[in-house]
């Protein structure tokens, strides 16, 4: 069984979709988790590194999506 990898281009997608910005996004994700940053949010993108799993519920409560989402 192969296990789901992060798929930055969901994240993408629905960060400019709500006209944000890497910074503006890492902000609004604090609330969730305080470790986030806009290098994070710049890495994830890009492919440089996936989320941890705290990130990744962030993401998920932020954008009111289930975690799976993320995953392809």
């Amino acid at each position: 069984m192969r296990m789901k990898q992060f798929d930055p281009e969901k994240l993408k997608k629905l960060r400019e979709k709500k006209g944000l910005t890497w910074l503006e996004l890492s902000r609004e994700l604090k609330q969730f988790e305080p470790k986030i940053s806009k290098n994070s949010v710049w890495s994830w993108e890009t492919g440089a590194h996936s989320p941890s799993s705290k990130s990744l519920f962030a993401l998920s409560a932020f954008f009111n999506k289930p975690v799976d989402y993320f995953l392809k």
